[in-house]
C-alpha cells in the first residue's frame, strides 16, 4: 500500500505533574457547603486514547476515588493552557457531573474528544457532595500529544520469517486496526510485518517473505515513522525487470539480491502460468547473485508474476507481462471493405475487450496513420485466433498487422493490400456481332479465384472457370439463334465477389429476323417494322440486315428469300 507521511496523532503519555496546592490561587472559589466541604481528589494518570478509526479519539484520566459517603460524582476539567479555576466552560462530559462508581481506589474516565498533535493539555478533577457543593480543584496533570520515533532495530538484517526488535519512541497502546511495522519491496507498496509484541519503545515483528532490503516504517493512526538505516534482508528476492513486459522467446534481465553466484538442484526462475526454467536449462544464459539473463519460455501467460527460487526458498514475486505474438496471418493477401475475412494466429491475444486490431504502415519514411480495425469488423477473437474482416480506407506501401493487449504490442506480419475486384471483359466488345466461336475472357484481378459465367440466368452458371487466369467461357454462336445476348460473369475472391456483364449480337442464320432459328414467312412479316434503320441508330442489329448493307429496306426481304429455311416444310 502507499503509505503517507502526515504528523502522527496519537504518541506517548507526557505526563507533567503540575500540582496544586489546596490554598494556592489555582481553584475556584466555592459555595460553603451545610457541612464541612470534601477534600479535593488526586489526579493518578493520563493517558491517549485510540478507537478503530485511526485517529486519536481522546485521552483516559485516573484519579483517587473519594471514598466519603457524601460524595455523588465529580467535575473534570480541561484546557490547553494551567487551569485557575473551576470555569464551568472547561469541563468535559458536556459538562454534566461525571458519577460516583459503587466501588474502587480510582476513577477512570475517558474524555473523548480528537486531541491536536503538538498540543499539551491540562487537566483538574473535583469532587461533588451530595449537597451540590464541589470541592477544591486537585492537582494539576498534562499531557503532551507526540509523534512517534524510530531509532534503529536489532539485529540489523534477518531472513524471511526471523524477529527482528524495532527500537523507537512514544509507540503507545497497538491498535491492530490502526497500527503496523512495514517493509518496502520491489513495488511501491509496503509489506505488513506480523506483530510480536508492541510496548511503548520497542515493537518486536516477523520479517515478512517478499520484504527487500530497505527503511522500516512504524505507522500509527495513519502516519508514518521510518528509520534512518536500512534493514539488510539476507533471503533471496527480487527488485526488478527489464523490460517487464516481452514477447515470447524475448531475452529478459532479472535483478535482485542473494540470488547465488552458483546455481543448483531445484534453482528455478518461474514464470506466469507455473511455466519453470531450471538454472541449467539453454533459456538461461547468464545467472548470478544479482542479476539473471532468461529468455522468456513458451506457454508463459499473458501476465503475473516472476519468481526465483534458490536453494528452497522462493523470493517475492515481480508483475511480468508477455506480449501478443503474431505466428502467422492467413490468407497475407487481404481486400479491404469486402466481406472476406483473415484469420491471424498466435498466443497471448488475451480478450476482445483487452485488445486492439490495428493495420500499420512500416514504410521507413512518411507512414500513413495506423488503421483501426474496430469491433463491427471482429468475427472472433481468443487467446490464439482473430478472426476479422479488414475496413475499407487508406493504406501505406507496407501495410502489417499488429495486436494489442492492454497497450502491448505485438510482432508486425506484413500484407499485401489487394486492388478492388471487378469483372472487366477483355473479349468481345460490348455491341459487338458474333458469328464465329470465341473465348468470351474477364480480365484478371489479383487474387481472383474462379469467375461464374451466366447466360440466360443468374441461377445456375452455364460454365465456371477455376484454372484462370485467363478466365475464359467458350461461346459458340452456331448454338445459339439470332438475337443479342447478354452474359453475366461473377468473379470470387474468397468469400468476395462482384458482377459484370457484356452484350453482344449472334448471327449464326442470315434472315432469320425473329430469332426463332428457321427463316420463313415470319420473318418476312416482321422485317418492315424496321425499314429505314441504318447502321449507328437504335433497332438496328446485323441479323436484321440480311444483305449487310447498313440499312434495312425492302431489298432484305428479297435476301430472306434467298436463305428461306425451315425444315418442317420441306424447304
Amino acid at each position: 500500500m502507499k503509505t503517507r507521511i502526515c504528523i502522527s496523532l496519537l504518541a506517548t503519555t507526557v505526563a507533567l505533574l503540575a500540582s496544586c496546592s489546596s490554598s494556592g490561587t489555582g481553584r475556584a472559589p466555592m459555595n460553603q457547603a451545610p457541612a464541612e466541604s470534601l477534600a479535593s481528589p488526586m489526579l493518578l494518570a493520563l493517558n491517549g486514547q485510540k478507537m478503530a478509526s485511526g485517529l486519536p479519539t481522546g485521552v483516559i484520566v485516573s484519579w483517587q476515588r473519594e471514598t466519603d459517603p457524601r460524595a455523588q460524582g465529580y467535575y473534570l476539567y480541561r484546557d490547553t493552557q494551567d487551569i485557575l479555576s473551576a470555569d464551568p466552560q472547561l469541563r468535559t462530559n458536556d459538562g454534566n457531573l461525571i458519577s460516583q462508581p459503587d466501588s474502587g481506589d480510582t476513577v477512570t474516565f475517558y474524555d473523548e474528544f480528537f486531541p491536536e498533535v503538538g498540543e499539551t493539555y491540562y487537566y483538574r478533577v473535583s469532587v461533588v457532595d451530595i449537597y451540590d457543593e464541589e470541592s477544591d480543584l486537585s492537582n494539576q496533570l498534562s499531557i503532551t500529544i507526540m509523534e512517534q520515533a524510530v531509532d534503529g532495530f536489532n539485529p540489523t538484517s534477518g531472513f524471511f520469517g526471523d524477529s527482528v526488535t524495532i527500537l523507537g519512541s512514544n509507540f503507545g497502546i497497538y491498535h491492530p486496526d490502526t497500527d503496523s511495522v512495514l517493509f518496502p519491496t520491489d513495488s511501491d507498496e509496503m509489506l505488513s510485518a506480523t506483530i510480536a509484541s508492541w510496548q511503548e519503545t520497542e515493537i518486536e515483528v516477523t520479517i515478512p517473505h517478499g520484504a527487500i532490503t530497505g527503511r522500516i516504517q512504524v505507522v500509527i493512526s495513519d502516519t508514518v515513522a521510518q528509520s534512518d538505516d536500512e534493514f539488510v534482508i539476507l533471503s533471496p528476492y527480487l527488485t526488478e525487470l527489464l523490460p517487464d513486459h516481452a514477447a515470447v522467446g524475448q531475452i529478459i534481465e532479472i535483478y535482485g539480491s542473494n540470488l547465488g553466484d552458483l546455481p543448483s538442484g531445484d534453482d528455478r526462475v518461474t514464470f506466469p502460468g507455473g511455466v519453470d526454467v531450471l538454472h541449467d536449462d539453454l533459456d538461461v544464459s547468464f545467472w548470478t547473485d544479482a542479476l539473471l539473463r532468461v529468455k522468456v519460455p513458451e506457454s508463459t501467460a499473458n501476465e503475473g508474476q516472476i519468481t526465483v527460487t534458490v536453494g528452497g526458498v522462493t523470493t517475492n514475486g515481480v508483475f511480468f507481462s508477455t506480449h501478443p505474438r503474431i505466428d502467422k496471418v492467413e490468407p497475407r493477401l487481404v481486400s479491404p471493405g469486402s466481406f472476406s475475412y483473415i484469420g491471424i494466429y498466435g498466443i497471448n491475444f488475451g480478450l476482445q475487450s483487452q485488445g486492439r486490431l490495428w493495420i500499420v504502415d512500416l514504410s521507413p519514411t512518411s507512414p500513413l496513420p495506423p488503421v483501426d480495425v474496430d469491433d463491427q469488423y471482429i468475427d472472433s477473437w481468443n487467446e490464439a485466433i482473430i478472426i476479422a474482416r479488414i475496413p475499407q480506407a487508406e493504406y501505406g506501401s507496407l501495410p502489417a498487422i499488429r495486436v494489442e493487449r492492454d497497450g502491448l504490442p505485438s510482432n508486425d506480419v506484413a500484407i499485401g493490400i489487394l486492388p478492388p475486384l471487378t469483372v472487366t471483359f477483355v473479349r468481345p466488345h460490348p455491341g459487338v456481332t458474333l458469328t464465329e466461336p470465341i473465348d468470351i475472357e474477364v480480365q484478371p484481378v489479383a487474387g481472383m479465384e474462379r469467375v461464374e459465367f451466366y447466360l440466360f440466368s443468374s441461377g445456375t452458371p452455364v460454365a465456371v472457370d477455376y484454372s484462370g487466369p485467363p478466365f475464359t467461357f467458350h461461346f459458340d454462336p452456331s448454338q445459339y439463334c439470332n438475337g443479342t445476348y447478354t452474359v453475366l460473369a461473377r468473379a470470387w475472391r474468397m468469400q468476395e465477389s462482384t458482377d459484370g456483364t457484356v452484350c453482344f449480337d449472334v448471327l449464326s442464320r442470315p434472315g432469320d429476323i425473329n430469332g426463332d432459328g428457321f427463316v420463313d414467312e415470319m420473318d418476312v412479316r416482321m422485317l418492315p417494322q424496321f425499314f429505314g434503320v441504318c447502321v449507328g441508330e437504335g433497332g438496328y442489329h446485323l441479323y436484321r440486315d440480311p444483305n449487310q448493307d447498313g440499312k434495312i429496306d425492302e431489298r432484305d426481304v428479297s435476301a430472306i428469300g434467298y436463305a428461306y429455311y425451315h425444315p418442317a416444310s420441306g424447304s
